[in-house]
């Protein structure tokens, strides 16, 4: 298998120590991975979506195109948004012939074509298809039961027609991540609530209040890091701390970098010490 990797936006603009650890784990486990070239943003499952189906459809689908041109045999992202839109896409397109041939003719207006049959995978989902025996032979550094607020976010799970990935009610991938590295996953009453990254363009400051009572539960339930599949949540959790009255920061990793360093890779390496919430080791700041 042979991935396609489709950065999205976030990553590569503003937090591209996620697109290195990802690409130190996936080194590590042996999986043939390469970034998309000339990928654009997937299309984000809120904004254009719901000025228009037609136009998200064709522009996700664009993506996929590439990959499929490119001779990737499957789509990997490390967002939450653009595996949603990249992934609903292809399973609209699947379902729906007569849509795919509609899709199809608008991207042979622009010279590409997408003749269906591409998978897309979240990072977590190639993760946990990791051989448990596999694994223990790459851990350097093992969480040590370390306490973890697994942090899922909307978009992973949902909508779960498309998704597949969990229990789109109760997820608990990145709960069986953690433990897999020896951690502990926290159990915090607010867990499945959204980060509040969709509306920050409209309503900031109720985005922003969103995260306070999210951080207070992870800090109560002992939480010694939040780890989250998504580039968005890692902003917001990250951005919120400020305000959120919490007595200590709390470090946010994006579970790739989560498996970096359980893989050995330096934190300055890494490039830890870019993130506005830092582990002692790298001096803990908000």
């Amino acid at each position: 298998m042979r991935y396609g990797l489709f950065y999205g936006c976030a990553v590569p603009s503003r937090l591209p120590f996620i697109e290195k650890a990802t690409a130190f784990v996936l080194g590590k486990l042996g999986i043939e991975a390469a970034p998309i070239v000339d990928a654009t943003c997937c299309m984000d499952p809120i904004v254009l979506k719901s000025l228009s189906v037609d136009a998200w459809l064709a522009s996700s689908a664009r993506n996929i195109a590439l990959a499929q041109e490119q001779g990737f045999d499957a789509v990997l992202t490390l967002c939450n948004g653009c595996f949603c839109s990249l992934n609903e896409t292809a399973g609209m397109l699947e379902e729906d012939k007569t849509l795919l041939a509609k899709v199809d003719g608008a991207l042979r207006g622009i010279g590409r074509s997408y003749r269906g049959g591409m998978t897309v995978k979240h990072l977590t989902q190639v993760l946990e298809g990791i051989d448990p025996s596999d694994l223990a032979k790459r851990l350097v550094r093992p969480l040590a039961g370390a306490k973890v607020a697994a942090f899922h976010g909307c978009h992973l799970v949902r909508p779960a027609k498309y998704a597949k990935v969990d229990d789109p009610v109760r997820p608990t991938i990145l709960d069986r991540l953690v433990d897999r590295l020896g951690g502990v996953p926290v159990e915090y009453s607010e867990r499945n609530e959204c980060c509040g990254m969709g509306f920050t363009g409209t309503a900031p400051e109720s985005a922003a209040e969103r995260m306070g009572p999210i951080l207070r539960a992870m800090e109560s339930a002992g939480a010694s890091f939040v780890v989250t599949p998504c580039p968005s949540c890692f902003l917001q959790i990250e951005g919120a701390q400020r305000t959120a009255g919490l007595a200590f920061p709390l470090p946010v990793l994006h579970v790739a970098e989560m498996y970096a360093r359980a893989f050995g890779m330096d934190g300055k390496e890494m490039g830890l010490g870019y993130h506005r919430v830092r582990f002692a080791e790298e001096g803990v700041t908000v």
